[in-house]
């Protein structure tokens, strides 16, 4: 009988995937057998083949988020803490994708932080006014400049296994480098290990930040900007009409989501 190994799955990409193995060490692995649902964050067991390794166990979970679009769901994170959603003024911040993201967060029992990112731009201001409403409900709004400082965003890290997601274009990775420097070059690491050099990204992958954090990179890819992050649980309503009767996790009180409104125009 083949020992088994276990690890972290640090990367995902398709079927391939990226283990942190606890023994020291990194192994790229592919899935054995076709109903085995792996996720960046997912503690393995896994076996040596010629190659590489195969996943043959999954250990249970803590939380479980997923891509839903219009054709098929893709799971994204696994064993998260922390919901890191990010927004910009120069983009146009869909408030019905947001409200879904705080559901999904919500339902896995993870804590939800709002980040307004890109505070040089002329429209920031006007951002925030709109995110007023979140902060409101007890969802903390950190409002940073990435290119310039992480600052802000580190105490909202530390210490918690987040997963970082946003439309294209709100300076996810500008954030991701600002944490966590080495994070450009594993980028491109893990990329050349696991593609065939058609991509230029994983899907998710997981960096560890000082402070024992962890921070998973939601990369969102072309044709996917509309796609949602959803809890393994679903619900049967919109998520604006949802109201949870034990509020943010952990604060005891109700909170009923905004109704999603349409971007001003600029």
């Amino acid at each position: 009988m083949t020992p088994h190994e276990a690890g972290l799955v640090v990367a995902a990409w398709r079927r391939h995937y990226s283990v942190l193995l606890d023994a020291g060490g990194t192994l790229e692995c592919v899935l054995k057998g076709r109903r085995t649902v792996v996720a960046c964050g997912d503690r393995v067991q896994v076996a040596r083949i010629a190659g590489g390794g195969a996943i043959e166990k999954v250990e249970p979970r803590t939380s479980l988020l997923y891509r839903s679009d219009a054709f098929r769901e893709k799971v994204l994170a696994a064993n998260v803490t922390q919901v890191v959603g990010v927004v910009a003024p120069d983009i146009a911040v869909d408030e019905n994708l947001l409200n879904r993201w705080i559901v999904a967060a919500e339902l896995e029992r993870c804590r939800f932080v709002l980040v307004a990112n890109k505070a040089d731009l002329p429209g920031f201001p006007a951002l925030v006014a709109r995110l007023a409403q979140y902060r409101s409900l007890g969802y903390p709004v950190v409002e940073c400049e990435a290119t310039r400082s992480a600052g802000p965003l580190a105490g909202i890290v530390a210490g918690e296994r987040s997963v970082l997601i946003g439309q294209s274009g709100m300076g996810k990775s500008t954030i991701l480098n600002a944490l966590c420097p080495h994070a450009r070059a594993r980028i491109g690491d893990v990329s050349d290990a696991l593609g065939s050099g058609r991509h230029t990204t994983t899907e998710t992958a997981l960096f560890m930040l000082p402070g024992d954090a962890e921070l998973r990179m939601v990369e969102v890819l072309e044709g996917q900007d509309t796609a949602a992050l959803v809890a393994a649980k679903k619900w049967d309503c919109a998520p604006e009409d949802v109201t949870f009767s034990n509020g943010t996790v952990g604060d005891g009180g109700a909170r009923t989501l905004p109704m999603a409104v349409n971007s001003p125009p600029t």
